[in-house]
């Protein structure tokens, strides 16, 4: 491994223990999820997931960003990320930006296997940097600092302390305080009212049949006017936006215990089996699957110490 490679993985393992150090030269020995709670999301945090990890030189894979933003740090290796016409390269120190609602290819390049940490973080509007892209992915390279900041995210949800919720939100800002600094300020435009309006009654009505033309006529736009200017606006189509929203409500609900069928019916599938076919599209496993990972995690968290 590179000297540089050796520096950042030497960042993480000081920041989430000496076990890390090791796990990042053999497999993902660390991380967590927090599911929604009332602590996070009135701080703006409706989910957050952080893994650390390894893939293979010979990896490739796609995946979707769904409602999520997806920051990936790369501690070792190199790889490729491609969205759309868009493609990134990275290297050890780099982190790779990618805002919701974008599907992404990553390959590895070799000849080392690449190692990383990923968090994908559920956020409200308010919370994410007023200079980050909403629209399109981006590159950082916030050195050390920035790589002990996403490791402290995964040791706190790998540990899950009492007072889980509060040290997470706070690693997070804190985070975003690192990456602040090294990202030169784009100046978002303002989200439009039409916009606010058409995600709320999507959100409103995420387990109906909701069309386009019931959406526009909510929103008192003409079909043709609402479904160009939001897509100008947001990059995607009304329907396609509300598909992420219902597959983000989906995780939420799985992960809460619901059922596949209960969770199906509560975000406006036909049915189980369409709703399994589009979330194993869009997440990479089936929601059954998803829900036992997701509860074998919580299990394998360290419990407490008492003091």
């Amino acid at each position: 491994m590179p000297d540089s490679a050796n520096a950042y993985v030497a960042a993480a393992a000081a920041t989430a223990g000496s076990a890390v150090g090791e796990g990042i030269l053999q497999v993902a020995v660390r991380g967590g999820l927090l599911p929604p709670s009332d602590e996070a999301c009135s701080l703006g945090v409706n989910g957050l997931i952080a893994v650390l990890g390894r893939e293979p030189h010979n990896y490739a894979g796609t995946h979707h960003s769904g409602a999520d933003w997806v920051l990936v740090a790369t501690l070792g290796g190199n790889a490729t990320v491609k969205a759309g016409r868009q493609r990134l390269r990275v290297q050890a120190g780099d982190v790779f930006v990618m805002p919701p609602g974008v599907r992404f290819r990553e390959r590895s390049l070799g000849p080392d296997d690449w190692r990383w940490i990923c968090l994908r973080l559920d956020m409200a509007d308010r919370l994410a940097p007023a200079a980050w892209d909403a629209q399109h992915p981006f590159l950082l390279r916030p050195g050390e600092t920035g790589i002990r900041a996403m490791a402290a995210v995964v040791e706190t949800l790998h540990r899950r302390d009492p007072g889980v919720a509060y040290q997470a939100v706070g690693d997070v800002l804190h985070l975003f305080a690192v990456l602040e600094r090294v990202r030169d300020p784009a100046g978002r435009q303002p989200i439009a009212a039409f916009v606010v309006r058409a995600c709320d009654v999507m959100r409103e009505y995420l387990a109906e049949p909701l069309t386009v033309p019931d959406l526009a006529r909510r929103c008192g736009m003409s079909t043709s006017a609402l479904a160009h200017r939001f897509k100008k606006e947001t990059g995607f189509t009304p329907m396609q936006w509300m598909r992420q929203e219902r597959l983000r409500r989906a995780r939420e609900l799985l992960l809460a215990g619901y059922s596949v069928s209960e969770t199906a019916a509560a975000t406006g599938f036909a049915d189980t089996f369409h709703f399994s076919r589009v979330f194993r599209r869009h997440e990479g496993l089936p929601p059954g699957r998803f829900q036992r990972m997701a509860r074998a995690t919580a299990r394998a968290a360290p419990s407490p110490q008492k003091p």
